[in-house]
């Protein structure tokens, strides 16, 4: 695979935590299977909430062509702040390529050799997590100078071949302008204006906060969006801003499976099981195409609510 990155050095500071995985590390929230009630039986509608306004947002990425996969070379050592400067622009642009590409690597093409030398460039620190037969999962991570919290990066590979990549995505704090600046492409509405309709969304809350989780799926494309963060009591409902929390980005060679459990496989600390998630369906007064159509590049600050007696 050929990489080509401009050198341009980006000023903004992003508070994230980026993890790339197949068997990851906790994550936040209880981790309990829960049993909700059935359907609600009345009906509410999705609401919008508008908090402090937020700088622009950057593009997000629309080219169709994917980068193929070539021999690796030695790519050239960056002083810290053109590291800096090149993962904010990797971040934001992703390469110029569509999920499940990921900063021009291509599961079911991408060589583990290639990511190696690029993640080392970048100044990462990178291991080996685990290995099984054929099997082996690397971890790469990188301190951001000025964050409190870095990236992490975790690839599945099979007989050197990157095959699954995993990755979450942390904000400082809830509702974090800068971090939803900078992740504005893979926010639930940058996911909705580039790649349209999911084939699924399924919803899972539970504890006092409460703690919720999203599940968007486009299994056919190669990759899903797992959206989570603190839903807000409003009255008999929860209200839940998917834009304003972490999110994990979840992605595999196309068409190589056809069931999420199949993707998801259990146990896994950073999902819960699939069937532990309702359909958006019975648990709002929306369909996923209705719900599709009130994210579709809508403002981070778009909100929707479910009844907190089914949970």
């Amino acid at each position: 695979m050929h990489l080509c990155f401009s050198s341009s050095r980006l000023t903004s500071v992003v508070c994230v935590t980026l993890v790339l995985l197949a068997a990851c590390s906790g994550h936040p929230g209880d981790q309990r299977s829960p049993s909700p009630s059935p359907a609600p039986s009345r009906a509410y509608t999705p609401i919008m909430t508008h908090t402090s306004p937020l700088p622009s947002a950057t593009h997000r990425p629309s080219p169709t062509a994917t980068p193929t996969t070539a021999t690796s070379t030695p790519l050239p050592t960056l002083a810290d702040e053109e590291r800096e400067g090149l993962l904010q622009q990797l971040i934001r642009e992703n390469q110029g390529c569509r999920l499940p590409c990921w900063w021009g690597f291509t599961p079911g093409e991408t060589t583990w050799e290639t990511v190696q030398d690029f993640t080392l460039m970048l100044g990462m620190d990178v291991s080996l997590s685990s290995s099984r037969d054929a099997i082996a999962v690397y971890v790469a991570r990188n301190d951001v100078t000025g964050n409190a919290s870095g990236t992490h990066q975790r690839y599945v590979t099979e007989d050197g071949i990157v095959e699954k990549i995993q990755v979450m995505a942390k904000p400082a704090q809830y509702g974090d302008t800068l971090f939803m600046k900078t992740w504005d492409s893979y926010l639930l509405p940058g996911i909705f204006e580039t790649y349209g309709e999911p084939e699924e969304v399924r919803l899972l809350a539970f504890g006092r906060g409460p703690i919720y989780y999203l599940l968007v799926s486009y299994l056919d494309q190669g990759f899903l969006a797992y959206y989570s963060g603190q839903g807000i009591m409003a009255g008999e409902n929860i209200r839940l801003c998917p834009a304003q929390g972490e999110f994990i980005l979840l992605m595999w060679p196309p068409g190589k499976f056809k069931r999420l459990e199949a993707v998801i496989l259990q146990p896994n600390p950073d999902f819960h099981p699939v069937e532990d998630h309702f359909p958006i369906q019975e648990v709002t007064n929306m369909s996923t195409k209705d719900f599709f159509a009130v994210f579709n590049g809508a403002g981070v600050q778009t909100c929707f609510e479910t009844p907190r007696d089914l949970w």
